[in-house]
């Protein structure tokens, strides 16, 4: 069940938000922590129900990986194991989630270069892929890891399966600290207070989301699937146009389900941490990633760079961690060797950058001033701002063309028929020709809003108006990816006003009409 289904939106949230606020509303003695204790079923409750909707196979896997993962976190949390008997539990623990998240995700793709190597199939035909479990299996890791460390002092088993299980977060993340999630639910029974200026900035959040992956995301994916679909005669304009349109519609998918889930748990008095702060908008790839996929950058840090040694060893070691962080990075987001091949890349653009970037620090530091960090270039004038976020999106913008093919074959392709168009107009004496957009790709731009828009503006027969569909509905998306406020902002600053109403139901009527069609959440099964 997606955020963005009928069923999801006319059934499901309704009857949890209903059934939260009665609960909610309850006086139940003098206690606060029974009502907290019932809320936090509740919201179990409905969390185990969201997912078994999608696979009830998929969630007997899950509870018993949740009940092998508290076995281990309540010995960990027994104080009578030596320092070392901690230790090797927290190494078993950390094998035996990888172990399941590796036969379950990635054993298919080991076996299929065992198999071609030995000349005998090894693979499975079928393994069932839990949704969510990369998301689920980090989230376990850090507590067996952080409860081992000394950082967790206690883990109630109710307040443990929901902090997995929480429906606003399982298939999309944020990869949420156990810690941060485990002072709310303590304190969910003043949470969950009624307040109408934070319920109605989660549901404004939630349709601003919705806007970004229904809108935004379904318009950019259309254009990078004709590319894909037709990868062996794109001319050079072609896979140019959806080189630039990849980092979009990844943004707005990713991003819109994110903020969708953010705004669901601010209805319950519930904030997860933030996924994404305006990438666009940065000036470097290592800016770039402080600001894009944040949690994931925040695990990978804390749990895989510093336990390496980090940069404690020396600018060599300090290097390859960070080259090792961005290809495990990479292949995290799926079993496929152009998910590897983009972690790489990532990592070879971000290693020089970011050493340009401490060579600063030093020389600031040694000259007795401050190094002040600008991310997006707020201290730069205007035009060159812009012209580094450009350059940074362009960067990305190629490195993406690997992540959205099928296979190495397919991204080679891809390429190789961008520049085979350009080498042939060349030789044609007619560079330009090269730049030509077939009139099938251009319709995949002839939105229907758009077009009723052009009908009314009797401009819809005239011979330019597929490119002019292309021009408004690839600008749009660019301008608010790049220019405008992130949802999360403008939900914040929201008020209670029948303006506001007006305009986040008319959105949210527009979102619920592009449910029938076909779109796909990138990330689902990651």
């Amino acid at each position: 069940m997606n955020f963005n289904s009928y069923n999801f939106i006319f059934v499901f949230l309704p009857l949890c938000i209903v059934c939260y606020r009665i609960v909610a509303s309850l006086h139940i003695g003098n206690g606060k922590d029974h009502k907290g204790t019932l809320l936090k079923l509740l919201l179990t409750a409905f969390s185990v129900a969201f997912y078994a909707y999608a696979s009830v196979r998929s969630l007997a896997l899950i509870a018993v990986s949740l009940s092998v993962n508290y076995c281990f976190i309540s010995a960990s949390l027994c104080r009578q194991l030596s320092a070392k008997q901690v230790k090797a539990l927290k190494a078993v623990g950390v094998i035996f989630n990888l172990a399941v998240l590796g036969y379950f995700k990635y054993y298919n793709f080991f076996m299929g270069s065992v198999s071609w190597f030995m000349g005998r199939d090894y693979t499975l035909k079928s393994i069932l892929l839990p949704l969510g479990i990369s998301y689920i299996t980090f989230q376990q890791i850090s507590v067996v890891i952080d409860t081992a460390n000394g950082e967790i002092e206690k883990v109630p088993p109710l307040d443990y399966v929901l902090y997995i299980m929480y429906f606003p977060k399982v298939l999309s993340g944020p990869i949420a600290n156990f810690e941060e999630m485990e002072a709310q639910f303590a304190d969910i029974a003043e949470r969950s207070k009624w307040n109408a200026e934070q319920i109605f900035r989660g549901a404004a959040l939630l349709i601003l989301g919705m806007g970004e992956k229904c809108i935004f995301a379904a318009w950019m994916s259309s254009s990078v699937n004709f590319a894909y679909d037709n990868v062996a005669t794109l001319s050079f304009g072609e896979g140019l146009l959806c080189m630039f349109c990849m980092p979009l519609a990844m943004f707005f998918d990713f991003c819109g389900y994110c903020d969708m889930g953010m705004g669901l748990s601010r209805m319950f008095g519930i904030e997860l941490p933030v996924n994404f702060r305006n990438p666009f908008k940065t000036l470097t790839i290592v800016a770039y990633w402080r600001n894009w996929h944040i949690t994931l950058t925040r695990f990978m840090g804390k749990y895989v760079y510093i336990p390496l040694g980090g940069n404690r060893k020396g600018r060599a070691r300090m290097c390859a961690n960070m080259m090792l962080v961005y290809i495990l990075s990479g292949l995290w987001h799926g079993a496929n060797a152009t998910y590897i091949l983009w972690g790489a890349l990532n990592g070879l653009i971000y290693v020089p950058v970011k050493l340009v970037e401490d060579a600063k620090k030093r020389k600031a530091k040694q000259a007795g001033r401050s190094y002040i960090r600008d991310d997006f270039g707020l201290r730069l004038p205007p035009v060159k701002r812009f012209a580094a976020r450009l350059g940074n999106y362009i960067v990305n913008s190629m490195m993406f063309i690997p992540f959205m093919a099928s296979s190495l074959a397919e991204a080679g392709v891809y390429i190789k028929s961008m520049w085979s168009s350009l080498v042939t107009a060349i030789s044609s004496g007619n560079a330009l020709s090269a730049f030509v957009i077939r009139e099938d790709y251009l319709k995949v731009f002839e939105t229907d809003e758009l077009w009723y828009v052009l009908k009314g503006l009797h401009i819809a027969a005239h011979s330019l108006a597929p490119v002019l569909c292309m021009v408004v509905i690839f600008g749009i998306t660019f301008a608010a990816g790049m220019f405008s406020k992130s949802a999360q902002d403008i939900a914040a600053k929201m008020k209670i006003n029948v303006k506001n109403a007006v305009l986040l139901g008319a959105l949210l009527s527009w979102c619920i009409l592009t449910y029938s069609q076909v779109t796909t959440f990138i990330y689902v099964n990651f």
